[in-house]
């Protein structure tokens, strides 16, 4: 096998699981695959047309009816596939702020059908949010949200640093005492983080300069 590659033996890419390393040459690492449906069809296919998901079955995707378990043109499959880019290659538009950072999606969130087993069709109105933005791409760790709701969980995942000291508005609330939400609300307001943290509960404290 080729150095320093990573070994995609075993991983799943929609339909396709990973059985070996085929071969490589100018134009890249070829692998060789079985399709998950009934047929189980393998074929030798390129690296990176899995991770893109440029490849995702043998073709079953397109003669099939969109089914629970085929979603290649739905918006659900769209956000499940950026979730794989955005994590997994260094070319996407916003790998900086996911798999640069060492934010990564589970292993058995490779395969498509398991990402929809695991959290079910997308409510509408709704987009995908991870609890904790430290945290990886999971069950564990993934829910549907609205768009208030990922504002607010931005805001309360996002460390704050005051006099030396670094944590999250959770950890903050206790040791200052003043309730979560209501820090949530003094920075979603325009306070600062100071003004935030120091201000007695019960004192309105600065008004938010205008935007």
């Amino acid at each position: 096998m080729a150095r320093n590659r990573d070994d995609l033996t075993g991983r799943a890419f929609g339909c396709w699981r990973v059985l070996s390393f085929a071969y490589s040459d100018r134009d890249g690492i070829f692998w060789n695959c079985e399709c998950q449906c009934a047929k189980a069809t393998r074929r030798i296919v390129r690296g990176v047309s899995l991770v893109r998901g440029k490849s995702v079955s043998c073709g079953c995707y397109r003669k099939e009816k969109l089914t629970r378990h085929d979603r290649s043109r739905s918006p659900m499959y769209r956000g499940w596939t950026q979730m794989i880019q955005r994590c997994d290659n260094p070319k996407a538009k916003d790998y900086h702020r996911y798999g640069a950072k060492g934010i990564k999606v589970c292993e058995r969130w490779h395969d498509f059908a398991n990402f929809l087993a695991d959290m079910g069709d997308r409510p509408e109105g709704m987009t995908l949010d991870r609890r904790s933005n430290l945290g990886d791409y999971s069950k564990d760790n993934c829910r549907w949200a609205t768009k208030k709701q990922q504002t607010e969980n931005r805001f309360l995942n996002k460390p704050l640093r005051h006099n030396g000291h670094t944590a999250l508005v959770s950890e903050w609330a206790g040791i200052t005492g003043i309730p979560q939400h209501i820090l949530f609300s003094r920075l979603r307001h325009g306070w600062t983080i100071a003004a935030a943290l120091e201000t007695p509960r019960m004192n309105r404290g600065p008004k938010p300069k205008p935007k």
